[in-house]
């Protein structure tokens, strides 16, 4: 039980060491567009993507240390495809851990406790840009239809962790999906928000 306690402790640790932001004490969690505003720069969004430029590889490199292949979704992945990758509205940092639910949760209890779990993701908060980590990257309504999409990412998630990518201005290298992958997943991913949140002009 002590070394138990004295893991969760390290590790606890080792993430606030590289991950915890001076400015967290303004918000645990928020999103990036939010704290812009509470920093008094009139939602400078290109100053929140270098935020979550930085802060995505540190995540990206903190599950891989701890075991996690992993994969960041959609957000820092998607604004390379601009022209301008500090084009994009910057929001929070989606990642998908290999591992599986239990694992996963195992470890999101020892770092952050008294995490609500979602079919598809569990909240960590860690840092001023806000994190959801994925079980799964995406799900459908219909459960046959849903039970296909798992099917397939299953399939194919192997390749997405080995997709390295290179951010600019010496940012450092993250993994993101395929496009192939992409062009299912942020349809679906689109198609769902058609339902439930709505979609604004950055999903566009």
């Amino acid at each position: 039980m002590e070394s138990a306690i004295c893991h969760c402790q390290e590790t606890s640790l080792a993430w606030c060491s590289v991950l915890w932001h001076p400015a967290i004490a303004k918000g645990v969690g928020a999103r990036a567009e939010d704290t812009d505003a509470m920093d008094g720069d009139g939602g400078n969004d290109s100053k929140a993507e270098y935020q979550t430029f930085q802060d995505s590889v540190k995540v990206c490199k903190n599950f891989e240390n701890e075991g996690f292949s992993n994969c960041i979704l959609k957000g820092q992945g998607n604004a390379l495809l601009y022209p301008d990758p500090y084009m994009r509205t910057p929001g929070d940092i989606d990642i998908y851990l290999s591992g599986g639910r239990r694992k996963i949760m195992k470890y999101v209890d020892q770092v952050c406790p008294n995490q609500v779990m979602r079919y598809h993701h569990v909240d960590f908060p860690v840092m001023k840009t806000a994190i959801e980590v994925h079980f799964t990257p995406s799900y459908m309504f219909f459960p046959i239809h849903n039970s296909r999409m798992q099917k397939w990412f299953k399939e194919v998630m192997d390749l997405q962790y080995s997709n390295v990518v290179t951010l600019p201005d010496g940012y450092g290298e993250i993994t993101v999906p395929t496009m192939s992958f992409n062009v299912i997943y942020i349809l679906s991913h689109l198609y769902r928000h058609v339902f439930t949140e709505g979609i604004g002009l950055r999903q566009l």
